[in-house]
């Protein structure tokens, strides 16, 4: 008791010489501790995926060398091999998303054509409002949100010019699906089945046997545009087939027979070359346009298109101009009775009835018929894009969703005695401004649950008692509602030195608390 007597007599003296006053301790707080819900969203068009449930994402970047003129509303074909989306992404692929920008941005709308959980091979369609010639673009595909439904909006990926879109990818024993919101389905005839549907040029295709396989879609007037443009890709399977039209739009010709051709892609067999045709109700009965050779087992992407101000047609094979008639004859596009839209086979017999009699042994994939003429940039786009779509873009490496910051060094007493409560604080931010939740480490081997909920930047703040004398270091770390974790903050730390038998702070206590780096030499001495 003497010794301890002597020490604090000379601390009384030393203290006395610089400063008499009090500092008062942390008072105790009363923290509830809450879990963290799972977040789910509904369809948005302009939000942060981050804040709504992705964890991932990747940058998409579409090389403008690719790119032959500026262009709006242009469906980017997406096909990949991810394994990060087969071993993060839903196995249907529903929490696919693409934005064209990164935080809150606008959703873009797309369609997925396949996608095969088990090795994240996607095949998919992207709308981009824009994409430029001069300026490489980008976009962003996030996924990782097992609680979302599906992200799709397939009719808007297709905008009002396009009247049918057929990816050729399903079994053909089901109707054979229309993206559009014309809804112009068709139905497949003779033997097709499942084994019909085969790897294609862009995705799946379909094989027609040169038998008796067509698909034939009713008449509707979103198939009989004034204006137009006709694409596929096609793959002759044998050569000198039949002349006639592998793919038509069937109506009645000048001579009341039900074999004419409003427009599509025809055959000559004796000079085995195809090209583009369209119905007149002259003598002549068609203009013919464009004269490419036949090349067994080659795909050709092939485009026709018309515009009825200029009267022109125009014949393309792989984006490059093959054909054309400046003017046509001005029936062009005459829908005199007009018939079945259809694939693989047409009718060539004269006479009244409307049975198809001539088959083609081709594959056929992607066909579109729009309501405008596409300009020759946007039909050699389209062609470099769904030829080598490697090479139309490139794919980032994966970002991940970014957890709290780590929170700030706690704050508060660093001297304090055993058994009593202190109060400590600290403060963090969330990238995405989410809710957070702290735990603490007290350093005596108790560490707290998680306490909260507290907004991004607001002050946390948590209590303990330490049970007996010992040095310790505080740290804390938070995590954001969906159990991302940050790092724990640096430590702080606590010494409580127990050298009063007597309740309540010092003279002391409240001085070294008020000044935590002045008296260094004092401290020592006193084992503070």
């Amino acid at each position: 008791m003497k010794i301890k007597r002597w020490k604090i007599a000379i601390a009384i003296v030393i203290v006395g010489l610089f400063f008499t006053g009090t500092a008062h301790i942390g008072l105790s707080t009363s923290i509830q501790k809450t879990e963290t819900v799972p977040h789910t969203t509904g369809t948005q068009s302009s939000f942060d995926p981050f804040m709504q449930g992705w964890t991932y994402r990747k940058q998409i970047t579409i090389d403008h060398s690719k790119v032959t003129s500026d262009l709006t509303n242009f469906p980017v074909f997406i096909s990949i091999t991810d394994s990060d989306l087969h071993a993060k992404a839903q196995t249907n692929g529903n929490d696919i998303l693409f934005m064209d920008d990164i935080g809150v941005a606008q959703q873009l709308n797309h369609e997925i054509e396949s996608y095969d959980g088990s090795t994240g091979s996607l095949v998919a369609w992207v709308n981009m409002p824009s994409i430029s010639s001069t300026v490489d673009i980008v976009l962003y595909m996030y996924y990782g949100n097992p609680n979302c439904d599906s992200q799709q909006h397939v009719e808007a990926t297709w905008n009002s010019n396009f009247m049918a879109v057929w990816h050729l990818q399903s079994d053909p024993t089901q109707p054979t699906h229309d993206s559009t919101q014309n809804h112009n389905d068709g139905s497949a005839h003779g033997t097709m089945d499942a084994s019909n549907v085969v790897n294609g040029k862009v995705g799946k295709c379909l094989v027609f046997d040169g038998a008796d396989d067509y698909i034939s879609v009713p008449d509707s007037p979103s198939l009989d545009p004034t204006d137009l443009t006709l694409v596929a890709w096609y793959q002759p399977k044998d050569e000198n087939q039949i002349s006639g039209d592998f793919l038509v739009k069937e109506g009645y010709d000048y001579w009341g027979n039900a074999d004419g051709r409003i427009y599509g892609f025809w055959i000559h067999q004796e000079e085995n070359y195809f090209g583009g045709e369209f119905e007149t109700n002259t003598y002549q009965q068609q203009d013919l346009i464009g004269n490419q050779p036949m090349s067994v087992g080659i795909w050709s992407y092939l485009a026709l298109t018309f515009h009825k101000a200029t009267q022109e047609g125009i014949f393309y094979v792989n984006g490059s101009i093959n054909g054309i008639m400046n003017p046509c004859d001005s029936s062009v596009l005459w829908y005199h009775n007009p018939w079945d839209f259809v694939m693989g086979a047409n009718r060539f017999a004269s006479g009244g009835s409307h049975v198809i009699d001539i088959f083609y042994h081709c594959d056929l994939d992607e066909i579109r018929i729009l309501s405008t003429p596409l300009s020759s940039g946007w039909i050699s786009t389209e062609y470099n894009n769904e030829n080598a779509p490697s090479s139309f873009y490139s794919i980032g490496s994966e970002v991940p969703i970014q957890p709290p910051a780590k929170p700030q060094r706690p704050s508060g007493t660093i001297n304090g005695k055993p058994g009593t409560e202190y109060t400590y604080t600290t403060v963090t931010t969330d990238p995405y401004s989410n809710t957070l939740y702290y735990t603490w480490s007290w350093g005596d081997g108790n560490v707290s649950g998680w306490y909260g909920p507290y907004g991004s930047g607001v002050v946390a703040s948590a209590s303990h008692v330490w049970a007996t004398k010992g040095s310790y270091e505080i740290k804390v770390k938070a995590k954001d509602q969906r159990g991302l974790e940050s790092n724990w903050s640096d430590p702080l730390s606590v010494t409580m030195p127990l050298i009063y038998d007597y309740h309540g702070p010092s003279f002391l206590d409240r001085l070294f608390e008020r000044f935590p780096n002045a008296f260094p030499i004092l401290r020592r001495l006193l084992g503070y």
